[in-house]
């Protein structure tokens, strides 16, 4: 991942530390789905969680898996500092601000379940975490963990496009699509499952709508300003509303569960 592209995504998220947990409620549902899943591994003794945010899907782990010791890590140090505090005195679970991308790899393999709740669409180079995923997953070894598609906010990215400029573009548009997830996962893991899923919230207006997408970290306008003039957004709000009807929020969600060979 490019260093300022990265840089612009860990100061968006860190930003949106004291305001996720009022806003996060399409990925409070990815993580309530993705717990059942979680929930049937069996003998998992170790977790790794890739990019915990404020710890909610960690709370969902640690429910649901009451033995295993949990290691978390989030690029954002606001953000995984927020959820170690939800979790104070909780000597089973264990957070640390880390860069999904650059995973140590240990001389042994440490983890029984990786698990990830819409992170791995931010990183830039997919192929190269799912390696190192591999690296740390000890043989027979589980992934279970959702990403966003490339069709998540697909209605807003048209509008900007259509009222802004042609190559005009948002942060989710660089997320891998679904066919892309498939062969990489499927190159790199056995026995691989998937699931595709449309989550949506609907907001009284289009501000609230960019102003919940802020305060969740999945700004937009990738931490830089989306509109230049009030006009603009007036513009896009219009062609939004005649393409959906309603203000919708809609994402795209690919649920996956595979395993690492014997």
């Amino acid at each position: 991942m490019a260093a300022n592209r990265k840089n612009r995504i860990r100061k968006s998220f860190s930003r949106a530390a004291s305001t996720y947990d009022d806003y996060a409620y399409i990925q409070r549902r990815s993580a309530d789905y993705l717990k059942e899943i979680v929930a049937g591994a069996a003998n998992v003794e170790t977790v790794l969680e890739i990019g915990c945010g404020t710890g909610n899907f960690t709370a969902c782990i640690a429910d649901v898996l009451p033995d295993a010791r949990i290691f978390s890590l989030d690029v954002s140090f606001p953000m995984a500092r927020r959820a170690a505090c939800k979790f104070a005195g909780a000597d089973r679970v264990h957070f640390m601000n880390a860069d999904a991308e650059l995973l140590p790899l240990p001389s042994a393999p440490l983890f029984d379940l990786v698990t990830s709740n819409g992170v791995l669409q931010w990183l830039d180079d997919l192929e190269g975490a799912l390696a190192n995923i591999r690296g740390v997953l000890r043989p027979g070894g589980q992934v279970v963990l959702s990403m966003f598609g490339s069709r998540t906010l697909s209605g807003l990215a048209e509008a900007i496009r259509a009222e802004l400029a042609p190559e005009a573009s948002i942060p989710a548009e660089r997320f891998p699509d679904y066919d892309e997830i498939r062969e990489l996962f499927r190159g790199s893991f056995q026995r691989v499952e998937f699931v595709k899923r449309t989550m949506a919230r609907t907001y009284k207006d289009f501000r609230s709508m960019l102003r919940a997408l802020k305060a969740t970290g999945v700004a937009p306008g990738g931490g830089r300003p989306l509109f230049t003039t009030r006009g603009q957004m007036e513009m896009v709000e219009k062609n939004y509303m005649e393409r959906t009807g309603r203000v919708t929020a809609s994402y795209e969600i690919i649920f996956v569960k595979a395993c690492s060979g014997a």
